[in-house]
């Protein structure tokens, strides 16, 4: 009898794109075995792009809230699907409730917020693995036998040919000249966003160059590719136009990619396109772009970095500042 196993995603969309690697652990150990996500609105639309899923549930609270009512409910729900196993990639407890609620016999997750009693298989120690990916990935082998030196499938995603039509229509893209793709925004925080003056700069130069230019990003970003847009108006502003989805068919079709580290950096990257990805506050020892066709730019000079905070503690924000233009421009120029 093949195996029904359910994963619980992550609520960040990079984070979401790397667990495909552990989704792909799970498909080669358990071939006939069917894989259902369930996963908040954050990170549910990409999982259509991953072949491995069978069945895609929403995750009814938004991010931070809590509903026992709700979750009550969903548990009901998944608790008819007779799951045998759940992965349970967030580390709060809450994520860990619906599955234990749920009665699903095998509950595996990292160990995280007190999370004895809801999990009947947990890992501990995730300092023994450099690389979050890595930490997905230990989890698909159940007798704890994955060590940090081995290779793992790195995610991989495809666009649907329809889906790329129906982008180009919506968007009355004609594909007739090189494009460069910019995706100026983190959702984490300031402390990931390389200045916006310097992506100006880029833009500019490109434009002249004869490329389309484009910017893609949540509707929070829209301050900044408006200001990019006013200096430079051939650019072509996307942010909070697309969805999901629409924004990856935008990055696959693109010639040169840059980011900083975000979750557009993580599709890039699954997408194998030609990408030029910026580190300030975080790490590209912890969360690097998972393809060989990136190229990480940052500073390793510095013993304030990485610090992992949402905004610079020491205000100057040196560790994107002092990565300049010129540099990022060259490092795209050889993709």
């Amino acid at each position: 009898m093949s195996r029904k196993i359910l994963i619980v995603a992550p609520a960040w969309l990079g984070d979401m794109i790397m667990a495909h690697s552990l989704v792909q652990v799970l498909k080669e150990r358990f071939v006939d075995a069917r894989i259902d996500v369930l996963a908040p609105k954050s990170t549910l639309l990409i999982t259509e792009l991953m072949a491995e899923f069978t069945q895609r549930i929403l995750m009814p609270d938004t991010h931070g809230e809590f509903s026992l009512k709700n979750r009550w409910r969903l548990a009901r729900q998944l608790k008819k699907e007779n799951y045998d196993l759940v992965y349970i990639l967030p580390n709060t407890w809450k994520a860990a409730l619906v599955p234990f609620m749920a009665r699903i016999p095998c509950r595996v997750g990292w160990l995280g917020e007190a999370r004895y009693g809801l999990l009947t298989r947990y890992l501990k120690e995730p300092e023994c693995f450099p690389k979050m990916v890595q930490r997905y990935v230990a989890l698909g082998f159940l007798a704890g036998d994955y060590k940090n030196n081995m290779q793992y499938p790195v995610p991989k995603i495809k666009i649907p040919e329809d889906l790329r039509k129906r982008t180009l229509k919506k968007f009355n893209i004609a594909l007739v000249q090189p494009c460069v793709l910019l995706s100026p925004g983190a959702a984490f925080g300031p402390a990931k966003r390389w200045p916006v003056e310097y992506f100006k700069e880029v833009a500019q130069y490109f434009i002249k160059r004869n490329y389309a230019v484009w910017i893609v990003g949540g509707a929070a970003e829209d301050n900044v590719a408006q200001y990019i847009q006013s200096h430079v108006p051939e650019v072509n502003n996307f942010v909070g136009k697309t969805d999901i989805l629409e924004m990856a068919v935008l990055i696959d079709l693109a010639d040169k990619i840059l980011t900083n580290d975000s979750g557009p950096m993580h599709v890039a990257a699954a997408l194998d396109k030609p990408l030029v990805a910026i580190f300030g506050a975080s790490s590209a020892e912890f969360t690097p772009p998972l393809s060989a066709h990136a190229q990480v730019l940052e500073r390793l000079d510095l013993e304030c970095r990485p610090c992992f905070q949402r905004e610079c503690p020491l205000i100057h924000l040196n560790c994107l500042r002092g990565i300049k233009p010129e540099a990022v421009i060259a490092a795209l120029e050889k993709l």
